[in-house]
């Protein structure tokens, strides 16, 4: 007897030509998790899916207000949802180099690539025009930015939590150093708000792609609040010099800072100043 099946209806064909036809029940979430598996087996035979601009104006409803997650120098952050059920972040893109689509799909076919369990993954993009968009994984415990900000949400980072972000954030970051077979990647703008952390306190550095796809720009120069930003910057770094993977380590070792003491960045540069002047 041969089966087969199409859309969860079995065909079984006997040997003397008799066809049997038998109906599986699949749940919604047994039909969304079957999706989400094709999508991922996708993922892994041709990298990072293409949207269509429609596809993600849906999935957010039109990037309502009320989707918002994040508001960033490089672009605002919109909740979606697929239409199997799987929820997501898009990054709508507001400022960008003068890039042909080919040369920004390059860049994002080869940021697909990177796989760790401390770096947001990328699932997909789109490019319209002028319309640049990124789809990442959707991380519900918003950054640790908010967690160190808010005095309530800083009373739930007991000493555990914090060693936890701080080891796995190191091992994100050392994983876009030293072990990502394509180059080096520098992340160029690391900070308490790229740090976002799931729902058990597992940190996933975020952003780290933005300068691939940009080379030509340096977040600092366009950052909202360039005190904010400096304040993570390497001050042996000038403005005219480019970032190198130490000056990555400088602004985590800020973020460190701002995890044990829980002050922002430029409180803790200030009390980082006054009391290495001995030292020099």
């Amino acid at each position: 007897m041969i089966e087969f099946a199409v859309s969860h209806v079995f065909f079984l064909l006997s040997s003397d030509g008799s066809v049997f036809i038998e109906k599986q029940l699949v749940s919604p979430l047994q039909h969304a998790n079957l999706n989400k598996s094709r999508s991922s087996e996708d993922f892994e035979a041709h990298g990072p899916r293409k949207f269509t601009f429609e596809e993600l104006a849906i999935a957010t409803r039109h990037f309502s207000n009320n989707n918002v997650l994040s508001i960033g120098d490089f672009g605002d952050v919109y909740k979606g949802i697929l239409p199997n059920g799987e929820t997501i972040a898009i990054k709508k893109l507001t400022y960008v180099d003068e890039q042909l689509e080919e040369e920004f799909e390059n860049q994002i076919m080869a940021v697909g690539k990177v796989r760790h369990r401390n770096l947001v993954r990328l699932i997909g993009y789109c490019c319209e025009e002028y319309d640049k968009l990124l789809v990442l994984e959707f991380i519900p415990n918003k950054s640790l930015r908010f967690h160190l900000s808010d005095t309530k949400q800083r009373s739930n980072l007991e000493w555990s939590k914090r060693m936890k972000i701080a080891i796995d954030s190191a091992k994100g970051l050392e994983y876009l150093h030293e072990h990502y077979h394509h180059s080096k990647i520098i992340h160029k703008d690391i900070k308490a708000e790229n740090v976002l952390l799931d729902e058990n306190f597992t940190p996933k550095i975020v952003d780290f792609g933005l300068a691939e796809f940009f080379p030509k720009t340096d977040p600092r120069r366009i950052s909202a609040d360039r005190k904010e930003a400096s304040a993570y910057t390497d001050p042996k770094i000038s403005d005219s010099q480019s970032i190198f993977d130490g000056s990555d380590t400088y602004s985590f070792g800020i973020v460190l800072l701002e995890l044990i003491t829980g002050g922002r960045n430029k409180d803790t540069v200030n009390w980082v100043s006054s009391n290495t002047k001995q030292y020099k």
